[in-house]
């Protein structure tokens, strides 16, 4: 029998994730979620897992640390997966493109490293 704390938290965790749903692509979320715990969660990490990409290490550090598309949260890496998953013909992977030419750094070179199939943005 659920009493009202039980019934609330299982109210409040339901309705985040039906917002989820409805608000982004749950499945990037996901791959998102799961790659930047497992590789992204510290600029060191993510350091150590495209050390052998061609970006500078300063670009590198604007890359990561970007507030909209770096890849120093979840919600940002989401454009990294979508990237990945939908490829380089998307919104997604030429929306990365453009941003950080704004900003001087040239990712066209890297981006198979990046987002391609051996990322670890989808593993």
């Amino acid at each position: 029998m659920f009493n009202a704390k039980d019934y609330t938290l299982a109210w409040q965790s339901a309705s985040f994730t039906f917002n989820k749903m409805y608000n982004q692509n749950f499945r990037n979320f996901y791959y998102a979620a799961n790659s930047y715990y497992n590789y992204f969660n510290s600029q060191a990490n993510a350091n150590s897992t495209f050390a052998t990409t061609t970006i500078d290490p300063a670009n590198w550090t604007a890359i990561w640390s970007d507030p909209t598309y770096g890849m120093n949260s979840t919600k940002a890496m989401t454009w990294w997966v979508g990237a990945s998953v939908k490829g380089e013909n998307s919104v997604y992977y030429e929306t990365l493109i453009d941003h950080f030419a704004e900003r001087g750094i040239d990712l066209t070179s890297a981006m198979p490293a990046l987002v391609g199939s051996t990322a670890k943005v989808t593993t």
